[in-house]
């Protein structure tokens, strides 16, 4: 390679390091407008079904699934199927200690009562949670009670509703509580950024699963890799979506599918980027 072919290299590099440092160096003075045209804010999520932290092996291992998402580093995390205090759980607060390892703000959704202690749902996120709530579905399976657990952060001045849920294991009452979250999402979000995520325990082809894509984009059926989650170790079904409305542009969704991860839980983790829509 010739001095003159090096020098011109480095001076490409150096431009271009010199325009970013230029443009973070400003940025906070110019129109949102102009920030979010030149370099629109990004939101990274993860969903993924813990299992209690029992993986497929039968270890108790929070460790793992704390490793899987720093791995990852979303900036939100639902997680479903995740206990409090319970005996299988040796007793651990599993979100608290989770968002505790992972540095970030948690919250909570205890569903039903569970071997001494509690099970239900969980949101970690890398920004203040400023608002969150529990909607318990009326519809059940049994002692089986599923709730829709919805938080709202800002990101760059722009809010953003972030919801997760499990439906039941049993199809009919998975289907009516399908039904129950879309009511439950009426209420919010109608001209705000929205992001559903969760473990639906419901296939594609799924009636209610095509309601849902009708209010809402189905990140995953335009994946060019099948979004396949269950069972991990060898994934053929695809039970872990999510959804954005139209106030958000998904640039990538994919299944986090390895060694540790085959291990970690029954499901595999889904991950989505997305960024916000003009």
């Amino acid at each position: 390679m010739s001095r003159d072919t090096i020098k011109k290299i480095v001076f490409f590099i150096l431009t271009i390091f010199i325009l970013i440092f230029g443009f973070n160096l400003i940025k906070e003075r110019l129109p949102k407008k102009i920030v979010n045209i030149i370099a629109p804010p990004k939101i990274k999520v993860m969903t993924y079904a813990v299992d209690y932290g029992v993986g497929t092996d039968g270890v108790y291992s929070l460790a793992r699934i704390a490793k899987i998402i720093r791995d990852e580093s979303p900036h939100l995390v639902f997680l479903s199927g995740i206990d409090y205090k319970t005996k299988r759980g040796f007793n651990d607060e599993q979100a608290r200690k989770l968002a505790a390892n992972l540095g970030m703000e948690f919250t909570y959704a205890r569903n039903c009562v569970r071997d001494g202690g509690w099970t239900g749902n969980a949101i970690l996120s890398k920004y203040p949670i400023y608002f969150a709530e529990n909607k318990i579905f009326k519809e059940d399976y049994r002692e089986e009670t599923k709730s829709l657990l919805h938080v709202i952060i800002t990101l760059d001045g722009q809010e953003l509703h972030f919801f997760g849920t499990e439906l039941s294991t049993d199809s009919i009452s998975s289907a009516n509580q399908g039904r129950e979250l879309l009511e439950f999402m009426k209420d919010w979000g109608r001209d705000k950024a929205v992001i559903l995520v969760g473990n639906f325990n419901l296939q594609p082809s799924a009636k209610r699963m095509h309601e849902i894509g009708f209010y809402y984009l189905d990140v995953g059926a335009y994946a060019r890799t099948p979004i396949l989650t269950y069972p991990s170790g060898v994934p053929s079904k695809r039970l872990d979506y999510v959804f954005c409305n139209k106030f958000l542009t998904p640039t990538t969704i994919y299944v986090v599918q390895n060694e540790l991860s085959q291990a970690a839980a029954s499901h595999l983790p889904v991950v989505a980027q997305f960024k916000f829509s003009d």
